[in-house]
């Protein structure tokens, strides 16, 4: 049977479904592989036993028996497809495996999984073309040795075999089964759906999500699979002493030997990730030991809903990197020792990944080195930097836009790689192995079909800061991600997650925009990127850059490792001298309303000339020093009540002033009127009033000077200013009579006194008293000697 189908050019995908369905057509074959399959449900289900109907016999062994009378090829290949179909649904499938189903469809639905796949496996076909080149100059050295050939450099039978699956892209289209190959790498399991309309619906979106993705590897598959099978017919001629003989070499490929079958088998599902791994073994048997059980079969799933691709990816980053070329190294010295040489095509092919591998490394290398290709910020303070700049992890800068090259096959991670080494490399003295080798388990296990498995242990050993994050995106799981693209095209920010609720309403459109909007560290809304059509088509979920004075002096000193970018805004505030715990309301409005407070602050501060001549450490400290009072202010003067949005304050007159001495920051407020006292009547308390007005116009003149010297005013506006204010001097205290302080007494009334008769007084003559005459004195002037 094999020889027959092998001379008709079946392909080995034809022969492997014939010889694992031959039995089971035929009408005993097919009953007896139904009742096995009831037999193995009721081994598990003793308490709901089922049994085959006459009913069922019979159309079983008539559809057994028309089989049977076909000849091989495509249409018995469908209508044995056909019959293996009925037998599965004699099974019925458990309410976990249709909701499973159903769950798995909804993570493939959206427009860049399609997009995602047909690009991985663009890239994937055409890097095993090229590992060609340098594979086929292994193969001929070892050739010297082994005096043969296994492999050559060619690309044809690209198109016909390419030609050849889009038929059975068809097929699998219609009919949900590939004639030539059964072919999945999606780990879809047989559901029997029933007859209600709900049930018949869901069959329908589910075999049209698992079928299209599936259609689509045909091509790619077909096309690697005739590509073989011309390189090795290529080979053969050599060894045949026939080398470039077109009719040689269409005969072997029309009437391949079952050895070439095997190895273009092999080659096609490495180019489309279809290929049996060691660790694609592990994970099915561990899924197979937990869907014993109804429970544990679903907690399998939630962590690993697809092990296929993965396990081919990690198997293929190890072939497509160093490793891979010291690899193919050691086994061509095998076969050039002579001890093994059937690895010569295993070897040659090796080298060509590894070259290939090496090249990308190198790549990622230079890229960084570059500034064009991000790696994974070092810590939260860049992270929030990165934020601010528009910048994501693990891009290339491509046409003025960060583009993430996540989850599209195994090169880009090799490119990671490289980048990572180059930037531990640009550390010095401070470069870690140790670092390079987490920062690259991080990529992998950071991938899209391997967060499954990574998030849980996240959650594992830190619950507090994941716990809630991956309940919500557990919730929100449950929401076709094509809903989720389309929340996103009519939403121009992004929304913050606060409960685990939030990841399900900002999965659903309408319900999204209501969410709060998500801020950077600065209080700037943070923009949905993509959004519009490129939220459905944007695979690489790029980002355009961000660039203003601030984001490009914040971004320079954290280059050099002075990093001024502030911390987010915490819950914990001190709100007009009240500790409190904010809500997520509260916060939005506290950011909102410092932000733009802060920026202004920062742009003035920037460019002053006294600010360009500091050194970057006392720039950075410069910087904190003004967001810190700029949001100590607003949070003493802040009303988080308020139904309303805050507006903004106009910050017009507000200058910021550095010492060049000390570094120290000043700010200067010129829009604050100056009022001058008002007149109490009190001579003390109006000459400390008058001496205060007349001192705040005399600081605010010796601001202005200051500002007119830093060049923040110009002299004109600095002249005009400062007479203004000394007139102010002239204008002194405003005169209000105030009311007296002294109390007001009434007249007091006349009081008659009566008058009091003394009488008359006698009083004696007084005597005389005689003076005493005095002699006058003579003075004589005194002669004294040498006067």
């Amino acid at each position: 049977i094999a020889e027959g189908m092998a001379q008709s050019g079946t392909s080995l995908g034809q022969a492997v479904q014939a010889f694992s369905q031959y039995d089971k057509t035929t009408p005993e074959g097919a009953l007896r592989f139904a009742q096995s399959k009831i037999n193995e449900y009721n081994k598990v289900h003793p308490q709901a036993k089922l049994t085959v109907t006459d009913k069922q016999v019979q159309d079983l062994f008539n559809s057994a028996h028309k089989i049977q009378t076909m000849p091989q090829g495509r249409e018995r290949n469908i209508a044995s497809n056909y019959l293996m179909e009925k037998v599965n649904n004699l099974i019925p499938s458990t309410f976990v495996d249709k909701a499973i189903t159903v769950w798995k469809a909804g993570l493939l639905t959206s427009l860049r999984t399609t997009e995602r796949n047909l690009l991985g496996n663009t890239i994937q076909g055409a890097a095993e073309v090229a590992k060609d080149i340098p594979a086929n100059f292994a193969d001929k050295l070892m050739g010297l040795k082994t005096g043969k050939r296994s492999m050559t450099f060619t690309t044809q039978g690209v198109g016909t075999g390419a030609k050849q699956g889009v038929q059975s892209a068809k097929d699998i289209v219609t009919t949900g089964f590939d004639p030539t190959q059964q072919i999945s790498k999606y780990d879809v399991r047989h559901v029997t759906w029933g007859n209600n309309t709900v049930e018949q619906g869901l069959k329908k979106y589910t075999d049209f999500v698992f079928r299209t993705l599936g259609a689509q590897d045909k091509p790619f598959w077909q096309s690697s699979f005739a590509r073989s099978l011309y390189d090795q017919a290529g080979a053969e001629a050599i060894n045949a002493g026939k080398q470039g003989d077109k009719v040689f070499i269409e005969n072997l490929v029309n009437k391949p030997t079952e050895q070439m079958m095997l190895s273009a088998t092999k080659d096609a599902n490495i180019a489309t990730f279809h290929d049996q791994s060691g660790l694609s073994k592990i994970a099915n048997a561990f899924k197979k030991e937990m869907g014993k059980n109804e429970i544990t079969k679903a907690i399998s799933e939630i962590f690993a809903p697809f092990t296929g691709v993965p396990s081919s990816i990690a198997t293929q980053i190890i072939s497509y990197s160093p490793i891979g070329l010291v690899k193919g190294a050691i086994n061509t010295g095998k076969v050039l020792a002579g001890s093994v040489p059937e690895l010569q095509r295993q070897a040659a092919q090796e080298v060509g990944r590894g070259v290939m591998g090496t090249g990308l490394f190198g790549l990622g290398a230079y890229l960084m080195s570059k500034g064009l290709m991000t790696g994974q910020p070092k810590d939260t303070k860049e992270a929030d930097q990165w934020t601010l700049e528009g910048k994501q992890a693990n891009s290339i800068m491509i046409g003025g836009k960060w583009r993430s090259i996540n989850s599209i096959g195994p090169q880009n991670l090799i490119l990671l790689a490289g980048a990572k080494a180059q930037a531990e490399r640009q550390k010095g003295s401070e470069a870690s192995i140790g670092t390079f080798a987490g920062n690259f388990a991080k990529d992998f296990m950071g991938q899209t079909f391997l967060q499954g498995m990574s998030a849980p242990l996240n959650v594992i050993t830190d619950p507090v800061r994941y716990g809630p994050s991956y309940a919500g995106n557990q919730m929100a799981s449950a929401v076709p991600n094509i809903i989720k693209d389309t929340s996103k095209a009519f939403d121009p920010y992004a929304r913050e997650n606060n409960k685990p609720l939030d990841y399900v309403t900002n999965s659903i459109p309408g319900l999204r925009n209501q969410n709060l909007i998500k801020r950077d560290v600065l209080g700037n809304p943070i923009p949905q990127q993509p959004t519009g059509l490129g939220a459905y088509l944007d695979l690489f979920n790029s980002k355009t850059p961000i660039v203003n004075p601030v984001v490009n002096e914040l971004s320079r000193l954290n280059d050099i490792g002075s990093n001024a970018t502030p911390s987010k805004i915490t819950a914990k505030q001190t709100i007009n001298g009240v500790k409190m715990q904010l809500t997520p309301e509260q916060l939005n409005i506290l950011e909102s309303t410092a932000g733009p407070q802060v920026i202004n602050s920062l742009n003035q501060l920037i460019q002053t000339q006294g600010y360009q001549t500091l050194g970057d450490e006392e720039k950075a400290n410069a910087i904190n020093s003004i967001i810190s009072q700029v949001r100590k202010q607003v949070k003493g003067t802040i009303d988080l009540n308020s139904s309303t949005q805050p507006t903004n304050k106009n910050l017009s007159g507000q200058y910021t002033l550095i010492n060049q001495t000390t570094g120290a920051v000043k700010n200067i407020d010129l829009s604050t009127p100056l009022t001058p006292p008002i007149s109490t009547g009190l001579t003390e308390l109006d000459k400390l009033a008058t001496a205060k007005y007349s001192n705040s116009i005399t600081t605010r003149i010796n601001d202005i000077y200051s500002l007119f010297l830093d060049g923040q005013i110009s002299q004109s506006d600095a002249n005009s200013q400062i007479v203004q204010l000394k007139g102010l001097k002239t204008t002194g205290t405003l005169k209000v009579r105030l009311p007296s302080l002294r109390p007001t007494l009434k007249k007091s009334p006349k009081v008659k006194v009566p008058k009091i008769s003394l009488g008359k007084l006698k009083v004696k003559k007084a005597k005389k008293i005689k003076l005493l005459k005095a002699k006058s004195i003579s003075l004589k002037p005194l002669k004294v000697k040498g006067a």
